[in-house]
Order: structure tokens, then C-alpha cells, then sequence
């Protein structure tokens, strides 16, 4: 049943294309300016430079993609916007999780569910984001799990270095 789904979305008209009768939602009508979309990445960028971003400059209706929880700016704007977690909350809550590949299968939502006619960078590029990603979690190494026995105790594991 999801594959049927995806085909018929995939076959649909492009929101700016002239076949396309219901756009963002079907709120414009086909031949409206702002029934194009385009993906603004805002990864990585200081409140300043973020808050500045949704200032009308794109031509088009723009969805943002931020990496920042505070949604205020995009809510008091009523702009559209998509999110995904920072780095360091990665590293900070599921290191071994395969992030690169969660993100690059949002990544393909999120173009197949606004379909952009383009895709901006005001922050880091989103293919250097998922790659960024990859590099942090490199590194990770799983904690060691090492039995430790106490007499007429059943087996505990503990992490090396914790008590």
C-alpha cells in the first residue's frame, strides 16, 4: 500500500507546473507565484544570521530547514519549516544511532512531500550537513559492557568505569 501511495505522489505535477490544480495544500491556485516552493537551508546558523532569514528575498513560498528548536521566528511568521536535530543533541542523546541515514531519508521526504523548483543555502548546505553528521559519529565507540561477579550474586554488567 505505501508504494502504491509513493507512485501515485510521484506522478503528480510539480506545484509550479501548469497541470497542477492543488497546490500547498490547495490554497493556490496553479498559476499563483507562491505555489513554488523553495528549500531554504538555515543549518548551523547563529540566532542573528537564523532570525534575519525569513525576510521575503526568495521569489518564492520558502520552507525552511533549521536545526534550532526555537520555532518562534517561522510560528510568529506563519512561515513553513522543517527540522532536524542538531549535532550535538545527536552525539548528546543517541550516539550510535546511524544519523547520516535517518537525515538523508528525511532529506527525501521533505523534497518529495514540497517538491521544490529550487534548493538555497543561507547555512550549511544540506548534503555538507548529512555529510558533517556522518564525520561526528565517526568516531563513536560503543560502551564496553564487562560482566562483573559478586559472590551468590546472578551475573550484573556494568559500563567500563562506572560503579
Amino acid at each position: 500500500m505505501f508504494q502504491l501511495i509513493s507512485e501515485e505522489v510521484r506522478d503528480m505535477p510539480l506545484p509550479h507546473e501548469p497541470g497542477n490544480k492543488a497546490n500547498i495544500g490547495g490554497m493556490l491556485p496553479a498559476g499563483e507565484a507562491r505555489a513554488k516552493i523553495v528549500l531554504v537551508s538555515l543549518l548551523e546558523l547563529v540566532d542573528a544570521d537564523r532570525r534575519s532569514a525569513p525576510d521575503g528575498r526568495f521569489g518564492a513560498t520558502p520552507v525552511f530547514v533549521t536545526d534550532n528548536p526555537d520555532f518562534s521566528i517561522f510560528v510568529a511568521g506563519r512561515h513553513l519549516y522543517e527540522y532536524f536535530p542538531p549535532i550535538q543533541d545527536q552525539l548528546a542523546h543517541e550516539p550510535g544511532r546511524d544519523w547520516a541515514a535517518y537525515l538523508v531519508r528525511r532529506l527525501r521526504i521533505i523534497l518529495d512531500k514540497w517538491r521544490p523548483v529550487t534548493v538555497a543555502s543561507m547555512g550549511t548546505d544540506l548534503h555538507a550537513f548529512v555529510e558533517k553528521v556522518r564525520l561526528a559519529h565517526a568516531g563513536y565507540q560503543p560502551p564496553q559492557f564487562v560482566a562483573a561477579r559478586h559472590v551468590g550474586m546472578p551475573v550484573t554488567y556494568m559500563v567500563d568505569g562506572s560503579q
